[in-house]
């Protein structure tokens, strides 16, 4: 289940530049926005975490 649902959060909000970096971002509406906002910063460790327990 876990695995199932960060594969549908990051086919959403994943993003990659032309020189491979990976990063998330915030949907609004049916566009990206490059921002993070003050919460925003504790997704890597709540993945990584949540990834822990898999």
């Amino acid at each position: 289940m876990w695995e199932k649902s960060m594969k549908g959060l990051l086919s959403l909000i994943r993003k990659s530049t032309p020189s491979s970096f990976t990063y998330i971002c915030e949907k609004s509406g049916g566009s990206l926005t490059d921002k993070m906002d003050e919460l925003a910063c504790f997704a890597p460790g709540m993945l990584a975490l949540g990834s822990a327990g898999y």
